[in-house]
């Protein structure tokens, strides 16, 4: 299997300006995907949230950040990671 990353790296973190700071982190098995399914996986997640009823009522709100957190959680326990928010 093609690894997502072929060096295997432990974590991704993005750091905004205003100080929060987003975390990917691999799961104890390793990334469970090949880069092939990325594309497939973001948008399968990108459905299943059109039907939540949760992730509508934030998006309504204008709550968009939210939905991108619920949507990056879903994925990343998908492809055998952890995301993070620290704000």
């Amino acid at each position: 299997m093609i690894q997502l990353w072929h060096f295997d790296m432990a974590e991704i973190r993005a750091v905004t300006p205003n100080g929060v700071t987003f975390s990917l982190k691999r799961g104890s098995g390793g990334w469970d995907i090949t880069p092939l399914d990325v594309e497939r996986i973001f948008k399968q997640t990108l459905r299943e949230l059109s039907s939540d009823p949760m992730a509508q009522a934030l998006y309504k709100e204008g709550n968009t950040d939210a939905v991108w957190d619920i949507l990056y959680s879903k994925m990343a326990g998908k492809i055998g990671g952890e995301f993070n928010v620290y704000k």
